[in-house]
């Protein structure tokens, strides 16, 4: 049996403030509820709402809860009113990749994995529902979106099809395709299915919000925007703070810090093809950060020769899966030498935040490295893969710090250059150098 577990008439009863009904989602991917939801707290005291993450077990919204009186009011988009205001900032969020107007959760009967039948039991279940999207009264046209995520014996052009159908003749309005711009009152209705669950909304951005960078370039693997900006996020950033990526790819990571922290950053990027590098810059340029933003050649084992010491406060990075290099590259060596570049190039108490598939790979030598505290890892879904966002923390080893400024000191009074001075004493620089020479 189908049943709906929520619309936007319902309370919730897990909420603090039952007085307050769902009227909005943002989508993310799966994991990163709780990112988003930190991002969504610095916009409550702009705007009068409170947010419930995973709403009816649904992974990958965040529900977005107003005042019962506001539910009912006329949404005319207008930004001097309340719900025009809330809409605004929601489609500023750049945690997100969707913000959709909710309107209903219904859950799949008990076979829904194995019915091949189930797109056309839903089409009579949303032709019987009383109103399931009141807007559509309005509408001039409509078109159905579907995203699956789960095992099931139907495709998403399937629900299209049959929920589009439903809808059609319940409010009288036809399918349209595109948008045709003007006066035409057109909407995208989404109905995303998700395990036993479908989330019907209608989506209030024109394309995913993930999409925003205009950019010339765009990398055979390119993080989502919306992922770059949990990781700039975490790396707890301050106005005119030095930053590195060096596995730089088309410049994501960057152009993200760049436009959150509104270009009052220095941004350094770098990776191993000339090819990418080039393209990292023409993004750049097309976005009018090449002022604050650099980019050169070379590899990321390197950076301790490439960059001075300390000279970044924070290093925010995606490196390679392994899955189109890990046939060809000892991924444990990699990120050892990775691992050990940044020690030498970050400042003690600066964080490093990466974006990593092989998890239990890269914890394993963070343990074994011991110069960085892990504060918190964070598993997403990404297409059919389960990478992890770690935030790192450097160490600060006062010792160390105390020993070398004495060896500074009294340096002048003996006969060494300074290059054997830093082959001597320069610990981490030496360490990178004993592992060229192990692993030619």
């Amino acid at each position: 049996m189908f049943s709906e577990l929520l619309s936007s008439d319902n309370a919730i009863k897990e909420l603090s403030k039952p007085d307050y009904v769902l009227r909005y989602c943002v989508l993310m991917q799966m994991g990163a509820e709780k990112m988003v939801a930190l991002e969504l707290q610095e916009l409550q005291k702009e705007c009068d709402f409170i947010t419930h993450l995973c709403p009816c077990g649904v992974k990958g919204i965040v529900g977005i809860c107003v005042p019962r009186e506001l539910s009912t009011a006329e949404d005319t988009g207008d930004n001097s009113d309340k719900l025009g205001s809330l809409r605004k900032l929601l489609l500023s969020l750049r945690t997100v990749i969707d913000v959709l107007e909710f309107h209903c959760i219904i859950e799949l009967p008990n076979d829904y994995a194995t019915d091949s039948e189930l797109p056309l039991k839903l089409y009579e279940y949303v032709r019987n529902l009383s109103d399931p999207i009141p807007s559509l009264r309005k509408a001039n046209g409509f078109r159905v979106t579907t995203s699956r995520i789960g095992m099931h014996n139907f495709q998403c052009r399937e629900i299209e099809y049959e929920v589009g159908g439903a809808l059609s003749e319940k409010y009288a309005v036809k399918p349209v395709m595109r948008d045709p711009g003007g006066e035409f009152l057109w909407q995208n209705i989404r109905a995303d299915v998700i395990g036993n669950k479908v989330l019907i909304g209608t989506r209030l951005n024109k394309e995913e919000l993930s999409k925003r960078h205009k950019i010339e370039f765009l990398n055979r693997v390119t993080i989502k925007s919306n992922i770059a900006a949990m990781m700039v996020r975490e790396a707890k950033l301050t106005p005119g703070c030095h930053i590195l990526d060096p596995f730089c790819g088309s410049g994501t990571i960057l152009l993200e810090a760049a436009a959150i922290m509104k270009k009052d950053i220095v941004g350094r990027g770098s990776d191993s093809l000339d090819k990418v590098v080039k393209g990292a810059i023409r993004n750049a340029e097309y976005e009018g950060h090449l002022d604050i933003l650099e980019f050169q050649h070379g590899s990321a084992v390197g950076i301790s020769n490439m960059y001075t010491e300390h000279e970044f406060d924070a290093v925010i990075t995606n490196p390679p899966w392994g899955v189109q290099t890990g046939q060809t590259t000892n991924l444990e060596t990699l990120y050892k030498k990775f691992l050990s570049g940044v020690s030498r190039v970050l400042k003690p108490g600066g964080r490093l935040v990466v974006f990593m598939l092989r998890a239990l790979q890269f914890l394993d030598i963070l343990r074994g490295y011991g110069q960085f505290v892990l504060l918190s890892s964070t598993v997403v879904r990404t297409r059919n893969n389960l990478p992890t966002i770690f935030v790192l923390e450097k160490q600060k080893d006062e010792q160390r710090d105390m020993l070398k400024r004495q060896l500074r000191e009294l340096s002048p009074f003996v006969n060494f250059s300074e290059v054997i001075f830093n082959v001597i004493h320069d610990q981490e620089k030496h360490k990178d150098r004993q592992g060229k020479s192990e692993n030619p």
